[in-house]
C-alpha cells in the first residue's frame, strides 16, 4: 500500500469515526433525505446534520442534488463498497491498487 492509498483510506476512516456520521449514511442508504428529515431521524439539529454531511460529502461518501428549492442528500454506494473491499483485501495481506474516484459536483443531479 502506497502513501496516496493509507492516506485515502485513513480520510474516508476519520470520516466514519464518528457515530453520527455512520447514523446519516445507514439513514440515507436506502432513500434520499433533507437535512430536515436526517436530522429529525437522528434526534439532532438541522446545523448539527449539515456540518456532518458536508465532512461526509467531503470524501466522496455522499453526494448532495438539488430536488426543487430542497437539497437531497443520496449515499454514494460505489465508494462505501469499495472502501470494505479494500479493507478486507489488506487485512487478509492482499494488494489493492486504490485510485481517488471522481466526486460529483454538488448540483450534480446525473445519479452517477
Amino acid at each position: 500500500m502506497n502513501g496516496t492509498e493509507r492516506a485515502l483510506i485513513t480520510e474516508v476512516s476519520l470520516a466514519l469515526s464518528s457515530e453520527v456520521r455512520v447514523g446519516i449514511l445507514d439513514t440515507i442508504s436506502n432513500s434520499l433525505a433533507t437535512v430536515g428529515e436526517i436530522a429529525e431521524r437522528l434526534g439532532i439539529r438541522p446545523s448539527v446534520c449539515s456540518h456532518h454531511l458536508n465532512i461526509l460529502k467531503k470524501v466522496g461518501l455522499v453526494r448532495c442534488s438539488k430536488s426543487g428549492q430542497f437539497s437531497v442528500y443520496s449515499r454514494i454506494t460505489t465508494r462505501v463498497e469499495m472502501l470494505v473491499k479494500v479493507l478486507s483485501i489488506y487485512l487478509e495481506g492482499g494488494e489493492y491498487e486504490i485510485r481517488r474516484p471522481e466526486i460529483p459536483a454538488a448540483d450534480d443531479s446525473s445519479g452517477r
